[in-house]
């Protein structure tokens, strides 16, 4: 029996994963705001994201060379995050280290 869905698989988990971590950046997400792309322009999504990240991109890339930049951005944007959380919460207890 064939699928009601004729796309059933519209992002690869690449692309999903690396939204689903830009969505943790406050920053990252007000300047995709921002930029007011359409929704069809995952290209230049990824530029920006990739701007954001300190990565240069240049010339066109093909479905699956986008797919391969978002896996390595998506580790970028996590290590990110995670560096973050250990200069705030390390600051946190830091601070709190000294009034005792």
């Amino acid at each position: 029996m064939s699928s009601p869905y004729k796309h059933q698989l519209m992002f690869s988990p690449e692309r999903y994963t690396l939204m689903q971590e830009a969505n943790k950046h406050p920053e990252l997400v007000k300047d995709l705001i921002e930029s007011n792309r359409s929704p069809d322009d995952w290209g230049g999504t990824v530029g920006d994201i990739a701007a954001y990240c300190h990565i240069g991109m240049e010339g066109d890339y093909m479905p699956h060379e986008l797919d391969k930049l978002c896996a390595e951005l998506y580790f970028i944007l996590r290590k990110y995050r995670q560096e973050m959380e250990k200069i705030y919460i390390g600051g946190v207890a830091n601070d709190t280290d000294k009034s005792t």
